[in-house]
């Protein structure tokens, strides 16, 4: 179907019409999913580019860093304080000690749990109470719980990932 001039689209009828957009709707499908496609490769060829040059910039500023900007990769912080900046230094330092506790306390647990949103199941019996004389069911882990604290921990993570990036900057 070709596309027709303003002049032939208004000598049509109501119907003509109609169908006249149904035809360019249909004809115009491939074009948006080719257009779609493109986008999206667009999209992960500069995510891929971004990505390849902050893994460089940290890679160049490791290699020609002195040994306190190098020490600074372990021990967030560390070059600010050396070069005196004593209180942005603590706050990278604490953050870390803080990410570190949690991941041990709280977070890998909630990340081990989230493939699978719990590993005990609730038990249509239930347990029997002997004070009550009833059986009180069981519902078993509490899957939305899993879920919400595993998402919070990505975020964390994340976090921790961008302030250690721009902590390596400095």
């Amino acid at each position: 179907m070709s596309k027709i001039s303003d002049v032939e689209y208004l000598k049509m009828d109501e119907w003509q019409r109609f169908w006249y957009k149904v035809g360019r709707f249909f004809i115009g499908i491939p074009g948006a999913i080719w257009k779609f496609l493109c986008t999206i490769g667009r999209f992960f060829k500069n995510a891929g580019l971004a990505i390849g040059r902050e893994i460089s910039d940290i890679v160049m500023t490791f290699v020609h860093g002195d040994w306190k900007t190098k020490l600074s990769y372990v021990f967030m912080g560390f070059g600010n304080i050396a070069r005196g900046q004593v209180l942005r230094g603590i706050l990278f330092l604490l953050f870390e000690a803080v990410f570190i506790f949690s991941m041990i306390v709280t977070g890998g647990y909630w990340l081990s749990m989230l493939p699978s949103l719990g590993k005990v199941g609730p038990d249509p019996r239930g347990s029997y109470n002997e004070e009550l004389d009833v059986y009180v069911p069981s519902y078993g882990d509490n899957s939305f719980k899993i879920l919400l604290y595993g998402v919070l921990t990505i975020f964390f993570i994340i976090a921790f990932i961008s302030t250690w990036r721009v902590n390596v900057r400095q």
